[in-house]
């Protein structure tokens, strides 16, 4: 075990990088900090919160389109004192910091030398695009956190204290990302285990874990159901429905996932495989690859399409696992199984800091090039637009966020009361009558404004469809020519 000032180094040392990383990020990029949409519904959500009513989604309640009460949670009572953009970026940079120390708290229950942790620190955090996860934004570094000090829970002698800790989190865990439900019932089997082996257990502790994790999920469960009247979020529904991926078959979805999972594994080359297979050699590892089967399972047959979007967000909660399917061999007598993973893990982390200027430099042109469009595209929607325009969006976040106007969803994420019309006719039609159900609810809205972005336009064919659908189509301004993932704006309207 590590000696105090050797532990007391490595919090100080992560603490001071991760500090140097987040003021990078603020001081060059601020106030566009995001390359993508999804932050803002929450920043979004957290005005809605405040004001205790949605002035662009009418009606819709503030936990629309939030796949995490968790993080909005932390970051609306962190509002109260930060503007709601200062808010989130030190949520985000609490959890990252949090997730750091529960790799070295991690790492040294399992004896892991000093050389050993700052490898694992290197492969945790900066791996497949760490550096967009960590600063997305989003719940995914309060994911990651969740995870590392879950294991850690699970690493620990059972006590009173751990036992009703252990329990709270898993009631927690679903609430931080829904599929982190499977992650919770995994544990509670090998906490299950840990039971049977256990010369004091009593089957009170049943109950008492029962109780303790409803405990925990109790206040969120009341929230979404008071807010939204539903105990789940509806953004997978809202996708699902929406994006209605083109596999009718079993075996198609399968190669789609596999394809997935391959490109996913080889970057960076074998960190995460190896990983896997070493997950193999530990019962709480064997818990693990039961969750990652679930996941992975789930995502098979409900849509595989997601697990490769934004750069694989779904699939980096699974990054600590694979880092602990290598710190728990630490713990091995084999001498020659140390030197294996120790071998792979300076291979890894030589390879990630190689790469590390050129996932800045990609980092920095996703936001120079794409958060940048926010702003622009906004301003000039308030300077061209009539105040009391109705709006068909494809991305709700930022423009509810920056504007008044009243906006419709067509994807369903903060309009759910569109998700039936998908339901209905992209998702069983596997995406071929997708601007049919658009084309509807710019009818039903009376609306004669739609915002896409390019990239849309020309994969889904909407604005000839639209045309053939007997609409008339002028574009007003296109901010594409930097990107295709920027914003076209077009005037729709029939006879």
């Amino acid at each position: 075990m590590l000696i105090f000032s050797q532990q007391k180094k490595l919090y100080l040392g992560s603490s001071f990088l991760l500090c140097l990383i987040f003021v990078w990020h603020a001081w060059f990029f601020y106030p566009n900090l995001f390359f993508f949409d999804d932050p803002y519904i929450v920043l979004h959500s957290v005005q809605v919160l405040h004001l205790g009513y949605d002035p662009n989604y009418l009606g819709s309640p503030a936990l629309t389109g939030n796949s995490s009460p968790v993080h909005l949670a932390l970051t609306y009572l962190l509002s109260f004192v930060l503007s709601p953009l200062n808010a989130i970026l030190v949520t985000n940079w609490i959890a990252t910091l949090t997730y750091a120390w529960g790799i070295i708290y991690l790492a040294q229950l399992y004896r892991a030398t000093t050389i050993q942790i700052i490898l694992l620190l290197i492969c945790g955090l900066l791996s497949h695009y760490g550096i967009m996860h960590l600063l997305n934004g989003l719940e995914t570094s309060l994911a990651l956190s969740a995870i590392v000090w879950t294991l850690i829970l699970a690493s620990l002698p059972i006590t009173t204290t751990r036992r009703i800790s252990f329990a709270l989190v898993l009631g927690t865990l679903p609430f931080i990302r829904p599929e982190l439900a499977a992650l919770s019932g995994s544990l509670y089997l090998y906490q299950l285990y840990r039971y049977h082996e256990t010369e004091q257990f009593s089957w009170k502790w049943l109950i008492q874990d029962c109780s303790y994790v409803l405990l925990a999920a109790l206040p969120w469960l009341i929230w979404t159901w008071l807010d939204m009247h539903q105990l789940y979020a509806s953004t997978i529904s809202a996708k699902n429905a929406f994006f209605a991926d083109n596999y009718p078959t079993l075996g198609s979805r399968l190669y789609a996932t596999g394809k997935i999972l391959l490109s996913f594994f080889a970057n960076p080359p074998f960190l995460f495989f190896p990983g896997l297979i070493l997950l193999c050699f530990t019962r709480l590892g064997l818990a693990l690859l039961l969750f990652i089967l679930i996941l992975i399972t789930s995502y098979t047959l409900i849509a595989p399409h997601m697990l490769n979007q934004n750069e694989f967000r779904y699939l980096t909660i699974l990054v600590p696992l694979f880092l602990f399917g290598y710190l728990s061999n630490f713990k091995r007598v084999s001498i020659y199984s140390r030197y294996a993973v120790n071998g792979l893990l300076i291979y890894l982390s030589v390879l990630i800091l190689t790469f590390l200027p050129v996932q800045l430099k990609c980092y920095e042109l996703y936001l120079l090039t794409f958060g940048n469009n926010f702003p622009v595209y906004t301003k000039w929607c308030l300077e061209h637009i009539p105040p009391q325009e109705t709006l068909i969006i494809q991305d709700a976040g930022y423009i509810a966020y920056a504007t008044p106007f009243h906006l419709i969803d067509f994807v369903g994420l903060k309009t759910p009361s569109n998700i039936p019309i998908h339901q209905k006719l992209t998702l069983p039609s596997h995406g071929k009558l997708r601007n049919e159900a658009i084309s509807q609810i710019i009818q039903q809205n009376h609306a004669h404004y739609l915002i896409m972005t390019a990239d849309w336009t020309l994969t889904f064919h909407t604005i000839e469809a639209l045309k053939a659908l007997g609409w008339h189509v002028k574009l007003l301004k296109d901010f594409s020519w930097k990107s295709l993932t920027s914003y076209q704006i077009f005037y729709v309207w029939r006879n």
